[in-house]
């Protein structure tokens, strides 16, 4: 079988922009933001994410469904609160 040739995804933290990190603090009643949130933030979403997919993958192969061809989603309640943003 031929090898297939994937999309190397790197830095995609670095999609979160600024002002989406802006409009998530403004929803939480913030007022300023100092310049070193910018960063911490994107840590914290990527290890909540990863936490996230790690959970869905043991819940996927615990059911006996191994790839998601075959019907299994991620439950997306658990990134409603993150992705949940509106743009202005």
């Amino acid at each position: 079988m031929a090898s297939r040739n994937h999309k190397v995804l790197r830095d995609n933290i670095q999609g979160i922009t600024k002002p989406a990190i802006r409009r998530l603090a403004r929803r939480g009643g913030v007022k300023r933001i100092s310049g070193l949130i910018y960063e911490e933030t994107r840590g914290v979403l990527k290890m909540f994410l990863e936490n996230v997919w790690r959970d869905e993958d043991a819940n996927r192969h615990g059911c006996g469904v191994h790839s998601e061809e075959q019907g299994w989603a991620l439950n997306d309640s658990k990134l409603e609160p993150v992705l949940n943003v509106q743009s202005y």
